[in-house]
């Protein structure tokens, strides 16, 4: 398994584009640009390099879980109820995923999965309170059998 701690604030699918969704924000660009940069530690290069060998499209499939970690008070309100502050979780799923496993988003000296996220079978998505925001995410190689043991 791979575990991708990310110190940044998840961004919503919703706040990427312009009106027509035809042009990124220039935040969503920025956001994209420190999604890549926080995949560049040796320990997460080498664990992408390693599933890449490993991974058979003919033979594998993947399993995501992503946490998307909130400070309390955004994530809850003074009321105790869940925040409006804190995006709806579906809509960060898209970004993180697309960063981290599209290899249109690697550079000269960053890779990233370079897995296309269709052999993604299961995805998990979480809120949780925390100090900061940072995302979590897990990455699972499984063989096609997983899904007939289902």
């Amino acid at each position: 398994m791979i575990t991708l701690e990310l110190s940044i604030k998840p961004y919503s699918v919703n706040k990427y584009f312009y009106g027509n969704r035809a042009v990124k924000r220039r935040e969503a660009v920025q956001w994209e640009t420190c999604m890549i940069e926080l995949l560049r530690p040796e320990e997460y290069q080498n664990a992408f390099k390693e599933l890449k060998e490993q991974f058979n499209p003919k033979e594998h499939c993947l399993t995501v879980e992503i946490i998307c970690y909130y400070p309390k008070e955004i994530l809850i309100t003074k009321k105790g109820n869940l925040s409006s502050k804190a995006f709806d979780i579906s809509n960060t799923e898209k970004p993180i995923i697309d960063v981290i496993f599209l290899e249109k988003y690697a550079t000269s000296t960053i890779n990233n999965v370079g897995i296309d996220d269709k052999y993604i079978v299961d995805m998990v998505s979480k809120k949780r309170p925390s100090n900061k925001h940072k995302i979590k995410v897990n990455i699972q190689l499984k063989s096609l059998q997983y899904l007939e043991d289902k």
